[in-house]
């Protein structure tokens, strides 16, 4: 009996010493590690934390300080690393386990910096249980920027609708919040934007027209709206040539929306009203990028005006014609043939020098052939 209980002492003794022997590491000792270098290092390092739970990433949230205190870029450096291992889909309940802690450490911050941290420690781990803390943070103008960022990465259902309730609210960063919208291509808010777009700011004005031709026309009932278009052309009317090129850029970005939403009217509307604009100041690359677009939307109107714009006095233009037939196919072949034999010598020239994947060979050939003839001398007369 008494030789059981000795040996029952000594296996707790032996027990207690292997306990010992892997006690956990602490998080201030886990801190200490940082920064690491090694990969495998840094797996080791994040798995110990995790095996703290919750306290343990609570404990690590409390030491990250605002920047006035200092002292704590180990404790930013070990929340970064456990965010990204954690945002790995092989991780299983560890985004979870980290994605709460980051949302309780958002919670209880008092300093705001400090909850723009947490806020983009949560654009690579969150998931959709932050969409409404995150969105909660929009009405702060110095945090909609991360809290726009962390939303528009995770990409939770619903988002689009809580940056349109921000603006309505007219809180927070706006430029920010409608840029958000651009984004997100939300129908709902071209009408709002639109009001936007008249704002004696200037920054809010531009986001406001970018974010409109991002969205492009909106499907209605009873067709397409194409209101935003309206005020998308008229700011093309503009002496300044820097706000000109922006304005006709973001007109060509709403007839790509508009056609690659199937909205061949709208489509078709922005396309005759870039090449009308662009006409009238030989703005040849605009030009040609309408017409890329006229073949898109309509390919047999579209292949006869970019066939007309090969004879254009422009020269940039009739190049840009050349080049834009012979990457069409084969129901331009015949068009590419009747150019090249009567073109202008630069013309042909651009037509050689298509070395692009998906010429038509047959195209290719034409050219070629017709421009070797017209440099051939004329048969002497026997």
């Amino acid at each position: 009996m008494k030789r059981w209980n000795v040996n029952m002492i000594v296996g707790l003794w032996v027990v207690l010493v292997m306990a010992a022997g892997v006690r956990a590491e602490t998080v201030a000792e886990l801190v200490k590690r940082m920064p690491l270098q090694a990969v495998q290092t840094n797996t080791v390092t994040c798995e110990a934390l995790l095996a703290l739970g919750a306290d343990g990433l609570a404990e690590l949230a409390g030491k990250v300080q605002p920047p006035a205190v200092g002292g704590d870029a180990q404790a930013r450096y070990l929340v970064s690393g456990i965010t990204f291992y954690a945002a790995r889909p092989e991780v299983g309940e560890a985004r979870s386990l980290v994605e709460q802690a980051w949302l309780a450490a958002l919670a209880g911050a008092e300093h705001r910096e400090v909850k723009a941290f947490f806020m983009r420690r949560l654009q690579p781990c969150g998931t959709a249980a932050s969409r409404d803390a995150l969105a909660g943070h929009l009405s702060d103008p110095t945090l909609t920027e991360p809290a726009a960022q962390a939303l528009l990465a995770i990409a939770a259902p619903g988002t689009a609708a809580r940056f349109l309730i921000a603006l309505k609210a007219g809180q927070g960063d706006i430029k920010t919040i409608v840029q958000a919208l651009g984004i997100l291509a939300h129908d709902a808010a071209a009408e709002p934007i639109r009001a936007l777009a008249a704002s004696e700011d200037l920054a809010i004005q531009a986001a406001a027209l970018d974010a409109l031709a991002a969205i492009g026309p909106v499907k209605r009932w009873l067709g397409w709206d194409h209101d935003s278009y309206v005020l998308l052309s008229a700011a093309c009317q503009t002496t300044n040539r820097y706000a000109r090129s922006q304005a006709l850029g973001r007109c060509v970005r709403y007839a790509e929306k508009a056609h690659a939403r199937g909205a061949s009217k709208p489509a078709a509307l922005a396309v005759h009203s870039l090449l009308a604009m662009s006409r009238e100041r030989g703005e040849s690359a605009v030009q040609a990028a309408a017409l890329a677009l006229w073949v898109a939307v309509n390919r047999r109107e579209g292949i006869a005006a970019v066939t007309e714009s090969v004879h254009s006095d422009d020269r940039a233009l009739s190049i840009a014609g050349i080049k834009l037939l012979m990457r069409l196919g084969d129901d331009a072949d015949d068009h590419v043939a009747e150019i090249v034999t009567s073109a202008a010598p630069h013309v042909r020239v651009a037509a050689l020098d298509v070395l692009v994947p998906g010429v038509s060979p047959a195209a290719s050939m034409a050219a070629s052939m017709a421009s070797i003839s017209s440099w051939l001398p004329s048969p002497m007369a026997p």
